[in-house]
Parts: structure tokens; C-alpha cells; sequence
């Protein structure tokens, strides 16, 4: 998808690195989330900053009274599941527990633990880490309070979305670059900023970016 744009900035003729941010026009309807509770696949892949369902094929053996009490945690890629650390939830998941997902499964379907409405602010490959209760550790309330019992390594979560792009316009004059991967959907919307002053993604609300950025999106084609 091709981009159209014109600079707005003051008196330099070239522009600083860049941040570019992609937003979705539509993460999922319900035909495909119900697909997506169903998959099995060790990878799932987001787009930063939507809203997903999250599944991982954790409850063999588990019963009903008890699958509840189990935990997933989202960690770095290369991390190894029980070591010191793992019972927290990375700081990429935002608002932090969105979707319930510090507590336990909000359903399941036969084997597949699920949460709705699970948010990843930044671009990566995440580790999910699942602490498997038992009934000893129901009784006591104490399931899933120590980081060793977030011992099973139950797939990945790939992000993807917001890059650093570093473009060098001349003021004044129009400027194009193209984005490229399924997260490139017809209707998204991009928004450029300044890396040092034009802030993060993922924070501000929309509107407001679209007032502090400097520069105006004029066309998007694919």
C-alpha cells in the first residue's frame, strides 16, 4: 500500500526519523474469532495495538471445577518458562490484564484455554508461559503465586504493526513509501510523527496524535 503525504514542518529540508503507526480498520468479526479459538497452531499472530482473542491448548485433563484456577503469562521471546520472572505479565499488554488475561481462562472449547479482548502494544514475538493448577493447590489458594509454576511453554504470540521508517522528504514537496504485510488492510489509517518529540504509539488518544503530528496524510492507495 502506497502513502501520499506532505511535509508542514518550519524552516530545516529534511525531516528526522519517523514513526509510523498502523491501525486497523477491523481485528475480527465473530466468524473469525471462533475460527481463531479453534486453532492449534503454536503461533498466533496480533496486530499492535488491537484487541484479539487469545487461545492456547492447555486444559487436557482438566475439569471444569478446576481449569479456572489456571494462569498464562505473556513473556519475551526467548524466554524460559519457570525461570525467576515468569509469573508476571509482560508490560506490553495493555491496559495491563485487558481482557481478564492475569486471571483465569474466560472459557474453554474442549482443550483450548481462551480470553477476549487481549491487547499487545508492542511489535515482537512474545512467549505464553501456563501455570497448570491442581486440586492440592485449589484447596490451599495458593495455585500459581510462585514463578516456577509457570513451567509449560504453550506457544508464541507474534505482534505485528508499528516500525521505525526513516524517510528524508524536502520540505514543501510531496514524499510516498510503502507499507507491507497482512497488517496492511484497505481502509487502515497511518499516522507519521517525529521519533524524539512526536511520542510513542499506543498512548494518546488518535485524535489528539492527529493534532500534535506534523505532518497531514493526503492519500492512501493500494
Amino acid at each position: 500500500m502506497w502513502f501520499y503525504g506532505r511535509t508542514l514542518l518550519g524552516p530545516s529540508v529534511l525531516v528526522p526519523l519517523l514513526f509510523l503507526t498502523a491501525v486497523s480498520a477491523d481485528a475480527s468479526d465473530d466468524g473469525q474469532r471462533n475460527l481463531y479459538l479453534r486453532r492449534t497452531a503454536e503461533r498466533q499472530t496480533f496486530i499492535a495495538g488491537q484487541f484479539h482473542p487469545l487461545g492456547i491448548v492447555a486444559l487436557q485433563g482438566l475439569a471444569d471445577d478446576l481449569y479456572r484456577e489456571g494462569r498464562v503469562r505473556v513473556r519475551p521471546a526467548d524466554w524460559t518458562c519457570g525461570d525467576v520472572g515468569s509469573s508476571l505479565m509482560d508490560s506490553a499488554v495493555q491496559p495491563p490484564c485487558v481482557g481478564n488475561v492475569c486471571n483465569g481462562p474466560m472459557a474453554r472449547n474442549g482443550d483450548m484455554a481462551s480470553w477476549d479482548s487481549v491487547r499487545i502494544i508492542r511489535v515482537g514475538v512474545y512467549s505464553l508461559c501456563w501455570c497448570r493448577p491442581s486440586y492440592a493447590c485449589q484447596t490451599a489458594r495458593n495455585c500459581c503465586e510462585e514463578d516456577s509454576s509457570y513451567s509449560d511453554w504453550m506457544g508464541e504470540v507474534e505482534v505485528a504493526g508499528p516500525a521505525w521508517i526513516s524517510v528524508s522528504p524536502v520540505l514543501g514537496q510531496g514524499f510516498r513509501f510503502e507499507l507491507e504485510g497482512p497488517e496492511v488492510l484497505a481502509g487502515s489509517h497511518a499516522l507519521l510523527r517525529l521519533r524524539d518529540t512526536g511520542g510513542a504509539c499506543g498512548f494518546v488518544p488518535f485524535r489528539d496524535d492527529e493534532e500534535k503530528s506534523s505532518f497531514s496524510l493526503l492519500e492512501a492507495k493500494e
